[in-house]
C-alpha cells in the first residue's frame, strides 16, 4: 500500500497501540497531496460498489462472472428506463416534412451528430457496479491477490474512528480488546460519503460465482460483530442488491443474529493485531 491511505494507517496503527503517543502535528497532518496509486479506481467513476478481484488463477471463470454481472446490470439498466411511446403516422410526417424543409444534406449532418452522442451513451452506460481486475503486468495486482477483507478495506478506502458499539446488559465488553470490534471504547470503521460498496472476488468465485459483501463496519445491534464482516451473495443477485443497499436503504442484519463469515472476522482481527505487533 502507497499514498495518502497508508498515511492514514500509519496514523491510526499509532493510535491504536498508544493513543496518548499521538502528538497534535501528527494529528493534523495533512497528506492529501500525497499520490495514491488507486485514486482512479475509488474516485473515478460514479458505480456504487466495486467487485475487486483477488484471485487471478482462473481467466475462464472471471469471465463467466464478467458476464453475469454485465446481464445483471443490462437488466438494471432495462428496468430504469421509461417506457417509450410509439411514433404514430402523424409524427412519422412530421419528421419527413422537417428533413425537406431542412434539406437533405443538413439533415444528414444532424442525423449523424445524434448517432455518434447516441454511441457515446452506448459506449459508456451508468453501471451499479464497477470491477477491479488489473492485468498481470499491472504493479497493482500483487496488491490484490490473496486480500482479507480489512486489507481490501484499508486498500481502498478511508478509515476513521467512532465509538464502539456498548455490549449489552449482562454482556462483557469483548476480551480480544480489537480496534475492529472495540478496542478502549473505539472502533476503526469505513465508508464514508461518496465511497464505493466492496465486494470481494476470490478462490471460491471462480466455483460458484460468489463473492463475499464486505460490511464497512460492526453491526451495532449485535454486539461482538466487527468492521470488515462478510457474507457471501451469488452474482446473480448483486446488482439488484448493490442498489437496494445504496439508493433504498436496505440493511443486511440477519434479524439480530450473528451469521456473517466467522473465519473471515478472525482473519481481520489476526491480521490486524499483527500489524500492531510490529515495531512502529
Amino acid at each position: 500500500m502507497a499514498g495518502r491511505r497508508r498515511w492514514v494507517v500509519m496514523a491510526l496503527e499509532q493510535f491504536w497501540r498508544d493513543p496518548d503517543s499521538v502528538k497534535q502535528d501528527e494529528a493534523t497532518l495533512d497528506p492529501s497531496a500525497d499520490f495514491d496509486l488507486l485514486d482512479e479506481v475509488t474516485t473515478e467513476t460514479s458505480a456504487l460498489g466495486i467487485v475487486v478481484r483477488t484471485d487471478f488463477t482462473d481467466d475462464e471463470a472471471w469471465s463467466r462472472f464478467l458476464e453475469r454481472l454485465e446481464r445483471g446490470e443490462e437488466d438494471m439498466r432495462r428496468s430504469m428506463m421509461p417506457e417509450s411511446s410509439e411514433a404514430g403516422p402523424s409524427g412519422e410526417g412530421d419528421a419527413t416534412e422537417d428533413v425537406a424543409m431542412r434539406g437533405p444534406a443538413q439533415a444528414d449532418q444532424e442525423e449523424e451528430e445524434d448517432s455518434e452522442d447516441d454511441e457515446d451513451d452506448e459506449d459508456a452506460p451508468p453501471r451499479i457496479l464497477a470491477t477491479l481486475s488489473p492485468p498481470p503486468t499491472s504493479p497493482i495486482r500483487p496488491l490484490l491477490s490473496g486480500l482479507s477483507n480489512i486489507a481490501v478495506l484499508r486498500l481502498l478506502l478511508t478509515p476513521s474512528l467512532r465509538p464502539a458499539p456498548s455490549p449489552p446488559k449482562g454482556i462483557k465488553h469483548d476480551s480480544r480488546n480489537s480496534p475492529l470490534v472495540d478496542r478502549n471504547g473505539w472502533q476503526e470503521v469505513y465508508g464514508g460519503e461518496g465511497e464505493l460498496d466492496i465486494w470481494v472476488y476470490d478462490q471460491r468465485s471462480n466455483g460458484d460465482g460468489s463473492v463475499r459483501v464486505v460490511s464497512p463496519s460492526s453491526d451495532v445491534a449485535v454486539y461482538g460483530s466487527a468492521t470488515g464482516d462478510s457474507w457471501r451473495a451469488r452474482v446473480d443477485h448483486i446488482v439488484d442488491l448493490q442498489f437496494s443497499m445504496r439508493m433504498s436503504g436496505m440493511k443486511i442484519d440477519f434479524g439480530g443474529m450473528d451469521r456473517w463469515e466467522y473465519a473471515e472476522r478472525v482473519r481481520n482481527i489476526e491480521e490486524v493485531e499483527k500489524g500492531l505487533s510490529r515495531t512502529a
